[in-house]
């Protein structure tokens, strides 16, 4: 299974909390980061940053690829959804 994937149950994705971002991918070459017009290097970690995927949230102002997919909250990402359905 690919580490970077965020449904191998590594929790890849639950890195976006933690640093405040709309998503996050972890990658194993520094070469892709190098490319990047905003990026930083050390001896220990390299990070890049990049536009997010998918539509900014009208409840959380997140991007995400899921706003749009719920017929009842067509505005909204997958997690806002939950939260005013009251299933969080």
């Amino acid at each position: 299974m690919n580490p970077t994937d965020s449904l191998s149950g590594n929790h890849v994705d639950e890195l976006r909390y933690l640093f405040i971002t709309s998503q996050v991918e972890l990658l194993d070459s520094d070469e892709s980061i190098a490319q990047l017009k905003f990026q930083s290097q050390s001896e220990t970690v390299s990070v890049g940053v990049i536009d997010a995927e998918g539509k900014k949230c009208d409840r959380c102002w997140n991007y995400s690829t899921h706003v749009g997919k719920s017929p009842e909250h067509p505005i909204l990402c997958e997690r806002c959804v939950e939260a005013v359905d009251g299933k969080f």
